[in-house]
């Protein structure tokens, strides 16, 4: 059990890097869409039936394939000047296909990397307002759904894609969350009415 959760640790601070990462590199890209405005792009949800809507750095990063996965980050946060991780959220997509208008990614789908490993097609990890971590459980799921050794967790992170274009993304998404200082995984978020509307990057 030990190993499973350092697992889940260790996969939710590379991803919460990961995504710091790209936002701080396209930083001067913000979230104008060419309108002047600046406030066009989203993410809106509710977490346990609270409304949300992250403005800043919401953004959508294509990457190139690499080990036989082409990957996607989709991000966004309320306030990403000075707040770091709070108030965030964010989504990973890995798939063996191209990612196109229309896509949808849901646990416990899998992908397949290079070595023949499963590797979950989508990883949503939600920041609350006092930097708590919560992370989708497809990474400790089987390809059924089933959390070993916790009955009780579901795998149920979704995204859909319904448009693409070159300049932006649009679409929705909804999932549970966990805790990722929670050892027995009981403390989670339940992600849903997601929406977005994201500047696309790459």
């Amino acid at each position: 059990m030990n190993k499973i959760l350092s697992f889940s640790k260790a996969l939710f601070v590379i991803t919460i890097g990961f995504m710091i990462t790209i936002a701080g590199c396209k930083k001067s890209n913000d979230t104008n869409n060419g309108s002047g405005s600046g406030d066009d792009y989203y993410l809106k949800f509710k977490a346990d039936g609270t409304q949300k809507e992250f403005k800043s750095q919401a953004l959508i990063t294509l990457l190139a394939k690499k080990d036989g996965l082409y990957s996607a980050v989709l991000q966004g946060y309320k306030d990403f000047e000075g707040q770091g991780t709070k108030d965030e959220l964010g989504m990973i997509v890995m798939t063996n296909d191209e990612i196109v208008q229309g896509n949808t990614f849901q646990d416990p789908q899998k992908a397949t990397d290079k070595d023949g490993m499963p590797i979950p097609k989508l990883i949503m990890n939600f920041n609350d307002p006092s930097s708590n971590g919560y992370l989708s459980m497809g990474t400790l799921s089987d390809e059924n759904g089933t959390v070993v050794l916790f009955p009780d967790v579901v795998a149920d992170a979704k995204l859909t894609i319904s448009e693409l274009t070159s300049g932006y993304a649009k679409g929705t998404f909804s999932g549970t969350v966990y805790l990722s200082t929670d050892a027995n995984l009981k403390t989670k978020v339940k992600i849903t009415e997601g929406e977005f509307y994201l500047k696309r990057l790459q």
